[in-house]
């Protein structure tokens, strides 16, 4: 919504009936001013194919902190899907001012947390 309580239609994504029957995963990015301001990823097809998400290829992801920061990078040729920092030593007092994305091959993200010691990182499609 517009502050004037209008609709602003920015575009339309149409699947033909092949590709709406494989597509598991699509990611909606929203940048403004040229700086990622929110994302997010919706998840088709699952009850058609149970366990379609287990499947997914094996994504490989690294995190590290740097200051504040906890940065969490894709170095794989997959897309990792609900992708998740936490931290178990803090964890009924660790906050992360972004989580349950997805991250494209070779894409890094740095995301603001409280506790950087101890950060670690998972997703459906990756495990240590």
């Amino acid at each position: 919504f517009m502050p004037n309580n209008t609709v602003e239609h920015i575009g339309v994504f149409k699947l033909d009936a092949d590709l709406k029957k494989q597509v598991r995963i699509i990611v909606v990015k929203l940048w403004v001013d040229d700086a990622l301001y929110d994302d997010t990823f919706y998840m088709f097809n699952y009850k058609e194919d149970v366990g379609c998400y287990t499947r997914l290829p094996k994504a490989e992801l690294s995190i590290r902190a740097e200051g504040s920061y906890a940065v969490v990078e894709n170095i794989s040729d997959v897309l990792a899907v609900g992708v998740f920092v936490e931290n178990l030593e803090h964890d009924t007092e660790f906050i992360a001012d972004s989580n349950f994305f997805c991250l494209a091959p070779h894409e890094k993200r740095e995301i603001k947390v409280s506790h950087t010691e101890g950060i670690s990182v998972r997703a459906f499609n990756f495990s240590r």
